[in-house]
């Protein structure tokens, strides 16, 4: 990106800065610009400066230059919403990553002060034109071109202050609060993309910046909607949300193609979309391809920026890159030194990368300096912790001066929440560690590897053999070890449970050939489990509709005792993820167990639980 002084960046006649190519071009359209803006004059000319000037900041942001972006904004936060706008942006980013509670108040503070600017920008409606709304539509020429960017900053302060009030508070008021926020930040989107699709639509002197500002908040809110549990998303249809995933990424990705103030942002959301969202909650295709080309011409120009070095670590690790992706991560620390949060980032995905490698020490490493530097969520890191510990020989652990039973028994009491509702995560580590809460604890076997399971990390070590047969060697030592110890039924059958499962779902052909004893085979009258896939919900009717696995000559080389033991299934169960029978209808999983009218009961009451 060029660089300009701020003096530089005048009039009304200047040139765009183009965030990608680094080069500069016309600026857009002035069709029917007298109609359509009668009082802009000095308005339109403040409101370009403020433009460039804003992707000045922006471009040292992406430098890491993040205090220097600050600085560079302050002096116009109480005059120019976009400088306002855009330092509450950088502050809630902070605020995001920190959970401190005092940056929190900050970002929320500065972000209500460019909500109050935004607003003494907008259109001013008297009683007539309140009346006149409620009939027939805005229309553009109604509207000044600081009046019509006045209304998109509005709706991006609303939807980021929301996000802020989740945080800040656990009680329901906020919450109504953070829901009426939200739902207004909404309908301004969709009265805004109404105007930008309309005939009448004509593009004054920064449409493009306009234009990105509508499509990031659009596609934003059309994507996130769509992700949601089809209950969740049936009531937020009914008072008046709406979502739909391809006209969300649509949106987004002409965004980013864009040469717009907000062109990164939407190029930032398509790239959490594609490197987390799909991979982690299993909604969808990882699409690696179209991440790496929305990433490299970002990466060519900024190769040093922490965001996206970040970004090239996590496209390496989903493409099962172990080493490659360890390397991203630690040049994004040593890139930058003011933003710790960038750090913590890149531990907790140094964490899992070691974790994928069976380097336990390592993973131990992170995992202890996230619960002592970061408050995202204490419970997972200290659970991470005591995981790693578990995995340790008798003797391993002792030089690190913790104790891995004192450690799971801490975990429930750093539960978190974030909008009322505790993280799956944690929720996942407290139920593990309750058992850690008796005199005589339950060990578990091999949490570290459960817990990969649930971010699923066997997607990634599906990809290599070297990391697929190190994580099979340390099941079956674990197994074999547990199955000669006495009492130990609880724990083999939840090794059993998850390595079926990872061998369903992750490890595929490569698995079935060295462990085909994974597919449990049905019986004379099998008794359906589980049908697994990245996501979703227990079904009541599991097992109607289902097709049937073939059935293999021989019996099956799982120990039919060890299956039979209907009182510990629900152990096996909370390590298998939650299905969607909807989707990946070949990967079922069948126990096979004698149906006895008490087996039977017992099963029911299992499944509706």
């Amino acid at each position: 990106m060029g660089r300009r002084n701020p003096g530089e960046g005048g009039g009304g006649k200047g040139l765009k800065w183009d965030l990608v190519g680094g080069q500069k071009s016309p600026m857009g359209q002035k069709s029917h610009k007298d109609s359509l803006y009668p009082c802009e004059g000095t308005s339109v000319s403040s409101l370009h400066e403020a433009l460039d000037q804003c992707m000045i900041a922006l471009d040292l942001f992406l430098t890491n230059q993040f205090s220097e972006a600050l600085s560079y904004l302050k002096p116009r936060t109480k005059e120019s919403m976009y400088h306002s706008l855009t330092y509450a942006t950088i502050l809630e980013m902070q605020a995001m990553m920190t959970f401190d509670p005092q940056d929190i108040l900050l970002a929320g503070n500065m972000m209500k002060e460019a909500q109050t600017l935004c607003q003494r920008h907008r259109k001013k409606s008297s009683v007539t034109d309140s009346f006149s709304n409620l009939v027939h539509r805005p229309t553009m020429d109604q509207f000044t071109e600081e009046e019509i960017h006045a209304e998109v900053c509005y709706a991006e302060c609303l939807l980021q202050r929301a996000a802020l009030t989740f945080l800040q508070d656990e009680n329901m008021v906020s919450f109504i609060k953070g829901g009426i926020k939200v739902r207004n930040s909404y309908q301004t989107y969709k009265e805004l993309d109404s105007l930008v699709q309309s005939s009448q639509y004509c593009k004054g002197e920064n449409h493009r910046h306009f234009e990105g500002g509508v499509k990031l908040g659009v596609g934003a809110f059309n994507l996130t909607l769509s992700m949601l549990p089809t209950r969740i998303l049936r009531l937020l249809e009914f008072v008046g949300f709406s979502g739909n995933k391809d006209y969300g990424l649509l949106q987004l990705e002409e965004g980013a193609s864009g040469h717009s103030f907000r062109a990164v942002l939407c190029v930032m959301l398509l790239l959490c979309y594609h490197t987390f969202l799909t991979f982690v909650l299993g909604t969808g295709n990882v699409n690696i391809e179209e991440a790496e080309k929305l990433l490299k011409p970002y990466l060519k120009r900024y190769p040093k920026g922490a965001i996206f070095l970040f970004f090239a670590g996590r496209i390496e690790a989903i493409k099962g890159n172990v080493d490659t992706a360890i390397q991203r991560f630690e040049e994004c620390c040593e890139a930058q030194q003011h933003w710790k949060q960038f750090h913590h980032m890149c531990y907790w995905e140094l964490m899992w990368c070691f974790t994928y490698k069976g380097q336990w020490k390592m993973a131990y490493f992170y995992a202890d300096l996230l619960s002592k530097e970061n408050s995202w969520s204490k419970a997972t890191y200290i659970y991470m912790k005591a995981a790693y510990l578990s995995m340790f020989g008798k003797e391993d652990y002792k030089p690190f001066g913790d104790d891995e039973v004192e450690l799971f028994r801490a975990v429930p009491g750093l539960k978190l929440k974030i909008a009322g509702k505790s993280l799956p995560t944690e929720k996942f580590a407290i139920r593990k560690s309750r058992r850690y809460l008796s005199p005589k604890p339950i060990s578990l076997p091999i949490p570290a590897l459960e817990m990969m399971y649930i971010w699923n990390g066997y997607a990634v070590i599906g990809k290599q053999p070297e990391l697929t047969d190190g994580i099979l060697e340390i099941i079956t030592k674990a197994e074999e070890t547990l199955e000669k110890g006495p009492g130990n039924y609880p724990q083999v059958l939840e090794l059993v449970g998850l390595t079926q499962t990872t061998g369903l779902y992750s490890f595929k052909v490569s698995l079935y050939q060295k462990y085909p004893s994974f597919l449990l085979y049905p019986g004379n009258d099998p008794l359906p489990l589980m049908a697994v896939s990245p996501s979703c919900p227990l079904s009541p009717e599991l097992g109607q509709g289902l097709p049937q696995i073939s059935t293999t000559p021989g019996p099956p080389s799982v120990n039919p005792n060890l299956i039979s033991l209907y009182s510990q299934l629900p152990q096996c169960l909370s390590l298998l993820p939650r299905c969607e029978l909807a989707e990946n209808r070949d990967h079922v999983c069948y126990l096979s167990v004698p149906r006895t009218q008490q087996s039977r009961g017992s099963m029911q009451e299992l499944l509706q639980k």
